[in-house]
């Protein structure tokens, strides 16, 4: 019974964040998703975690596929980042945790060095 709770409530929270993600602006995005919850790095980091999870990750996927959600909540969990003083490569990692490093090769290239 406790798992079918759990699912609900999930799938509550996914309906109402998609409804945000539709309905609010950009300047009120955030605050709506978080509703009472407070509005720190780490709780907008697990909202947005939340976010990917949910519904796909954004143009920072591998895979080339975009979740309009996603990026909605990006473009606002971003400058909320920056704003709070975090550096670029700490961002990245935020939107895309799973990146793949580059090969050795390409970034030998970027050196200058040329293979054949």
């Amino acid at each position: 019974m406790e798992q079918q709770s759990t699912t609900n409530k999930t799938a509550i929270e996914i309906m109402r964040l998609l409804k945000i993600s539709r309905e609010a602006s950009e300047e009120t995005l955030l605050d709506e998703a978080l509703a009472d919850r407070s509005k720190d790095v780490s709780t907008v980091c697990r909202l947005y975690k939340f976010v990917r999870d949910s519904f796909g990750p954004g143009t920072a996927a591998q895979s080339g596929t975009a979740s309009k959600v996603t990026e909605a909540f990006w473009n606002v969990v971003s400058r909320f980042l920056e704003d709070a003083g975090l550096d670029k490569d700490e961002i990245e990692k935020i939107r895309d945790p799973y990146k793949k490093a580059g090969c050795v090769l390409d970034e030998f290239k970027e050196l200058g060095y040329e293979f054949q």
